[in-house]
């Protein structure tokens, strides 16, 4: 199969977190019937970008410092092992294969995940939507895809996370204070978006108010048959548990924590 990654460039959709409109947006990209955008894998997407560091880290230099901790020198011990007449005296505790080659394998086992069933069932394009990942992955894609294209999304973070409390998921995860984990994912994420030197920013109220940003998105990742009218007709069969508020104290213990990243989103 020869596919040519600059016309089949993906298409990843970031969201700051659950309830952030990501699905709209997914929905939006599908409407053109041209390009496939996947649904969350679960944070998969950030398990390759995590693995594929973890190596770096255990071939890289020993004195270098990585985000898990100091180098393993496996790259040289791999080159010092094979040269070597009796390589089972060498010290080979980091050993691992050259990072063009996990590079490359990680790369297939997207392709093979994503890219190859969409070309399969008659996608030219194809793309997936996330809403735990964050900068790091979305750097780790762009390398793997030079050419793909990323929306970042973030809502109000009082409305994604009164919605999620009209779900039901106050209690997930078990153990954890639910305000501070939420309100925690919507402000690291938000402020890496924000900081990011790529992609397409947008907020949810600006999607779903201003049709100019239908077409901005149109226009970003070239597919011209995306009608401005899609937010305002679309439907899904999906409603809310109850109709619950988040409380007084909620509030303010959420504002305390995603004040000064709301602000610099104009929230």
């Amino acid at each position: 199969m020869v596919i040519d990654d600059k016309i089949n460039a993906p298409v990843f959709i970031f969201s700051a977190g659950w309830r952030s409109g990501s699905t709209l947006v997914q929905r939006l990209l599908c409407s053109s019937k041209k390009i496939i955008v996947w649904g969350e894998s679960g944070g998969a997407l950030s398990d390759f970008s995590n693995a594929f560091v973890r190596y770096q880290q255990m071939l890289g230099p020993g004195g270098q410092r990585f985000k898990y901790g100091y180098g393993g020198n496996g790259a040289d011990q791999f080159q010092r092992y094979i040269s070597a007449s009796l390589g089972e005296d060498e010290w080979i505790a980091c050993m691992n294969s050259d990072e063009d080659n996990i590079y490359r394998a990680i790369k297939t086992a997207i392709n093979t995940i994503y890219r190859d069933p969409a070309v399969n069932n008659g996608f030219s394009r194809w793309g997936v939507k996330e809403v735990l990942a964050d900068v790091q992955t979305a750097t780790f894609l762009k390398m793997l895809y030079p050419e793909a294209l990323f929306i970042f999304l973030v809502r109000h973070p009082f409305d994604c996370v009164s919605s999620i409390k009209q779900r039901k998921w106050m209690d997930l995860p078990p153990g954890r204070d639910p305000i501070e984990y939420f309100g925690g994912i919507w402000r690291d994420l938000a402020q890496e978006f924000r900081l990011c030197e790529f992609g397409l920013k947008i907020r949810y109220e600006d999607l779903v108010d201003r049709s100019s940003v239908i077409q901005q998105i149109r226009g970003y990742i070239n597919i011209d048959n995306i009608t401005d009218d899609f937010v305002n007709r679309s439907k899904v069969n999906w409603n809310s548990v109850d109709d619950s508020k988040l409380g007084f104290f909620e509030r303010r213990r959420l504002k305390s924590i995603v004040a000064e990243e709301m602000q610099q989103w104009k929230y």
